[in-house]
Protein backbone atom coordinates (compact mmCIF):
# COMPACT_ATOMS: atom_id res chain seq x y z
CA UNK A 1 0.00 0.00 0.00
CA UNK A 2 1.38 3.41 -0.90
CA UNK A 3 0.42 6.91 0.12
CA UNK A 4 0.48 10.39 -1.32
CA UNK A 5 0.57 13.60 0.67
CA UNK A 6 -2.17 16.18 0.16
CA UNK A 7 -0.90 19.65 1.04
CA UNK A 8 -3.39 22.08 2.57
CA UNK A 9 -0.84 24.79 3.41
CA UNK A 10 -2.07 27.28 0.80
CA UNK A 11 -5.65 27.01 2.10
CA UNK A 12 -4.51 27.25 5.71
CA UNK A 13 -2.58 30.44 4.96
CA UNK A 14 -5.57 31.97 3.19
CA UNK A 15 -7.79 31.15 6.15
CA UNK A 16 -5.61 32.91 8.72
CA UNK A 17 -3.82 35.61 6.71
CA UNK A 18 -4.05 36.35 3.01
CA UNK A 19 -1.83 39.44 2.85
CA UNK A 20 1.51 37.79 3.66
CA UNK A 21 4.06 37.32 0.88
CA UNK A 22 6.27 34.32 0.29
CA UNK A 23 9.27 36.53 1.06
CA UNK A 24 7.80 37.44 4.46
CA UNK A 25 7.01 33.80 5.22
CA UNK A 26 10.54 32.80 4.23
CA UNK A 27 11.96 35.32 6.70
CA UNK A 28 9.61 34.22 9.48
CA UNK A 29 10.33 30.52 8.92
CA UNK A 30 14.06 30.96 8.21
CA UNK A 31 14.02 29.45 4.72
CA UNK A 32 14.48 30.61 1.13
CA UNK A 33 11.51 32.13 -0.72
CA UNK A 34 11.59 29.28 -3.25
CA UNK A 35 11.12 26.82 -0.40
CA UNK A 36 7.91 28.60 0.59
CA UNK A 37 6.71 28.55 -3.01
CA UNK A 38 7.40 24.83 -3.32
CA UNK A 39 5.71 24.11 0.01
CA UNK A 40 2.53 26.03 -0.83
CA UNK A 41 2.32 24.33 -4.23
CA UNK A 42 2.73 20.91 -2.63
CA UNK A 43 5.94 20.21 -4.57
CA UNK A 44 8.01 19.49 -1.48
CA UNK A 45 7.53 18.46 2.12
CA UNK A 46 9.09 20.25 5.08
CA UNK A 47 11.34 18.62 7.62
CA UNK A 48 9.81 18.10 11.03
CA UNK A 49 11.33 21.26 12.55
CA UNK A 50 10.01 23.45 9.74
CA UNK A 51 6.61 21.73 9.84
CA UNK A 52 6.27 22.66 13.52
CA UNK A 53 7.34 26.26 12.78
CA UNK A 54 4.68 26.49 10.08
CA UNK A 55 1.93 25.05 12.28
CA UNK A 56 2.94 27.34 15.17
CA UNK A 57 2.78 30.31 12.78
CA UNK A 58 -0.65 29.28 11.47
CA UNK A 59 -2.03 28.90 14.98
CA UNK A 60 -0.56 32.24 16.10
CA UNK A 61 -2.10 34.00 13.11
CA UNK A 62 -5.42 32.27 13.73
CA UNK A 63 -5.39 33.55 17.32
CA UNK A 64 -4.67 37.11 16.13
CA UNK A 65 -7.43 36.91 13.52
CA UNK A 66 -9.94 35.50 15.98
CA UNK A 67 -10.20 32.23 14.05
CA UNK A 68 -10.96 29.30 16.34
CA UNK A 69 -9.28 26.74 14.05
CA UNK A 70 -6.21 25.00 15.51
CA UNK A 71 -3.95 23.45 12.87
CA UNK A 72 -1.91 20.28 13.29
CA UNK A 73 0.81 18.88 11.07
CA UNK A 74 -1.54 16.08 10.05
CA UNK A 75 -4.19 18.57 8.90
CA UNK A 76 -1.76 20.65 6.85
CA UNK A 77 -0.12 17.62 5.21
CA UNK A 78 -2.64 14.79 4.94
CA UNK A 79 -1.55 11.28 4.06
CA UNK A 80 -3.94 9.73 1.54
CA UNK A 81 -4.01 6.25 0.04
CA UNK A 82 -3.37 5.95 -3.67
Amino acid sequence: MSFNIKCNLRFALLEVRSDVTNEELATIWGVHRNTVTNLTRGKTLPGLELAYKIVDYLNGQADEAGVSKRWTIEEVWQRVKE
